[in-house]
């Protein structure tokens, strides 16, 4: 029964967990979200080359970007995201 109780605390805590994957790379990207997904993760996913100010506005727990990308590198994608939710 505990077991149980821990399973169903442990699911329900994925569903509420969101996490941003930001990568230049389709392949990465796509790699890197399935295999998120398929343990039950809520998932988004963009290019950092493409306009997404809609999507840095949100709260995130876990954020997983590309260091090196042309244009927006990661830390520059890392200090947009400070403006919108600072820690």
């Amino acid at each position: 029964m505990l077991n149980s109780n821990l399973n169903s605390d442990h699911e329900k805590k994925k569903l509420e967990c969101s996490i941003l994957v930001a990568d230049d790379e389709y392949m990465v990207r796509s790699l890197i979200t399935d295999m998120i997904k398929k343990d039950g993760y809520i998932i988004t996913h963009f290019d950092p080359a493409e306009p997404s100010s809609e999507l840095l506005k949100k709260n995130y727990d876990v954020i997983i970007t590309d260091i090196f990308m042309p244009g927006n590198d990661g830390f520059q994608l890392h200090a947009e995201i400070l403006k919108y939710s600072p820690l």
